[in-house]
């Protein structure tokens, strides 16, 4: 009985140390480089040159135009002493999504947004209307404006302003001068910037207003925003920072603050037919569900995700799967109302009661991070 008794002993050692040895064998199976998981972040040490492309005779070379010049990239020797973390070549400057130059429209408004703050667009600006031949004669910079002198389009030859011009224009316009008035100002959105523009010309009733309520020709202020973001684009990221430009308004134009009883709201320094088109789109890119609008009441009923309001993203499948049934979604009233010259954001609930401040922060915070 004792022997027997051992003997089991002895075989459940060693089944155990084989168990063991398979399991850690089996470890390493799936976590090297010919594995279930495999870890790819250092195979680029392994890469190896291929042979250069060869085009066949029959055929012809077309040539890229446009491309960007690679900078040369500092060799890093015996890369392979960093195995825990090995060096990677430097990252060169690119825009995160959705950070790119638009033009945007609002009726018969439109204006530049650029992804920077009025501290670095100044400088690049002024370099534009400087490499494009287009002399200042004013400069307000506390306002964010700027008037250029009178360009003579008609001449021959002449500036990239007056052939731009004359292009833009055709022989319609002969004999006629033009000048701008451009206005840089913060955005809705912290670290951006818009450009606004007036087209001027003296062919018919001369403008007294220093910032004209529409241009005389909308082509020409829309092409020459155009073409300043065209300029502005090449240079994002670049670094210029102009101490006149520092002294420009930079509050942005929308703000999360409170009211009288401490309650949170959101502050839209527009005119209310922007105000109330940038909430709208905002609610919409925010994935919000529109349940109705009041455009004569300004108020708007919608339904938010909770988990978009904890995580700041729609919940997957699974999220929406352990969510099922759990009341999760909320409810909501948003009122629109005037303070001064500006616009006041309020959220309650659907029947106007007061809702956790915690989820009236996370509404108002991603009606600003999603307003435009």
């Amino acid at each position: 009985m004792y022997m027997r008794s051992a003997c089991q002993s002895h075989c459940r050692i060693g089944v155990a140390l084989v168990l063991a040895l398979t399991f850690l064998s089996g470890c390493t199976w799936m976590g090297d480089d010919r594995g279930l998981i495999v870890d790819r972040s250092d195979d680029y040490l392994d890469a190896t040159s291929h042979r250069p492309l060869v085009v066949p005779p029959d055929l012809g070379l077309i040539e890229i135009e446009g491309g960007v010049q690679v900078p040369e990239v500092e060799a890093v020797d015996e890369a392979r002493f960093f195995p825990g973390e090995p060096p990677k070549p430097e990252v060169l400057y690119g825009l995160r999504e959705g950070e790119s130059i638009r033009m945007q429209r609002l009726g018969e408004r439109r204006w530049l947004l650029v992804p920077e703050p009025v501290s670095e667009v100044w400088p690049k600006f002024m370099r534009f209307l400087s490499e494009f031949g287009i002399s200042t004669e004013g400069e307000a910079p506390v306002y964010g404006q700027v008037a250029t002198a009178w360009i003579n389009a008609s001449d021959d030859g002449g500036s990239p302003a007056q052939a731009f011009i004359r292009d833009s224009r055709g022989e319609a316009g002969a004999g006629a001068r033009d000048r701008f008035v451009f206005r840089l100002e913060s955005s809705l959105r912290e670290a951006t910037t818009e450009i606004h523009a007036r087209h001027l010309s003296d062919s018919g009733e001369p403008v007294a207003k220093e910032w004209p309520d529409a241009s005389a020709d909308t082509e020409l202020e829309s092409a020459i925003l155009l073409e300043s973001g065209r300029f502005l684009g090449a240079n994002l990221g670049t670094s210029a920072i102009s101490l006149v430009g520092a002294d420009v308004r930079v509050r942005p134009k929308a703000r999360i603050e409170e009211d009288a009883s401490r309650a949170p709201i959101l502050i839209f320094e527009l005119d209310f037919e922007r105000a109330w088109a940038t909430l709208r789109l905002a609610l919409e890119e925010a994935s919000a569900e529109i349940q109705d609008l009041n455009r004569e009441d300004r108020v708007i009923f919608a339904t938010f995700s909770k988990a978009r309001l904890r995580e700041g993203e729609e919940p997957g499948f699974v999220g929406r799967m352990l969510s099922f049934g759990r009341g999760d979604s909320v409810d909501v009233r948003i009122e629109v109302t005037e303070i001064g010259s500006n616009w006041r954001v309020s959220v309650q609930g659907f029947d106007g009661g007061a809702i956790e401040r915690e989820t009236v922060e996370g509404i108002l915070g991603l009606i600003r991070e999603h307003a435009s």
